[in-house]
């Protein structure tokens, strides 16, 4: 069932963390479940659309935090930690059903973004007829590079956080970002939109 509850991000959760992490508090780390629940849900349908295995994923995740906390540290951002542990779980759980392809090249041709920024950034009235054009796009870049505009963009995380979600540097993620951005807006000056002005500030902001 695909989940349209409003995603919250950048939360730290120090002090649930701290709760469960020194003392056990399960209510504290149910707080951080339930407050991360869609997050992760979304994040996992784009990479499938099976439901049942992203919940695994989920689950497994957390039934490992439970497993292992007294060997688990301070976090400087929980949501950073749960994304990133998830990714990892969930391409492990799909390499193995698929038991066809390592999780390392599995991840790169899994990816497959339903993008929401660029509602944000296209006038109202163009919506429609833009993002067709903005997806086919983004259809256009590699699946690294749509996972990491779709974390940037969508989810709203900072460099450091995508690199570390990716298990790239911070300098490779800037790249991977930048270079996805000269694409878009090489596509959309060959074909020449109107009414995007909008859509160019911002391009040149991130440029």
């Amino acid at each position: 069932m695909l989940r349209r509850k409003k995603i919250e991000t950048n939360t730290t959760y120090h002090s649930e963390w701290k709760a469960f992490l020194t003392f056990g508090n399960m209510s504290a780390l149910a707080v951080i479940y339930e407050d991360n629940f869609d997050l992760l849900f979304n994040y996992g349908r784009k990479f499938t659309r099976e439901g049942s295995v992203i919940e695994d994923s989920i689950q497994n995740l957390f039934t490992n935090l439970i497993r292992s906390r007294e060997k688990l540290g301070e976090l400087n951002n929980v949501q950073q930690y749960l994304m990133a542990a998830h990714r990892n779980e969930l391409i492990e759980l799909l390499s193995k059903k698929k038991n066809t392809l390592p999780s390392e090249i599995l991840h790169d041709t899994l990816f497959k973004p339903e993008y929401s920024v660029e509602e944000e950034i296209i006038e109202q009235e163009d919506r429609v007829r833009l993002r067709n054009f903005l997806k086919k796009s983004l259809e256009k870049l590699t699946a690294h590079q749509q996972e990491a505009i779709y974390l940037k963009y969508d989810v709203g995380l900072s460099y450091e956080e995508i690199s570390k979600v990716l298990n790239i540097s911070v300098e490779s993620c800037r790249t991977s970002i930048y270079r996805s951005i000269k694409i878009i807006k090489s596509e959309v000056e060959i074909l020449n939109q109107k009414k995007i002005q909008l859509f160019f500030s911002i391009l040149r902001a991130i440029i």
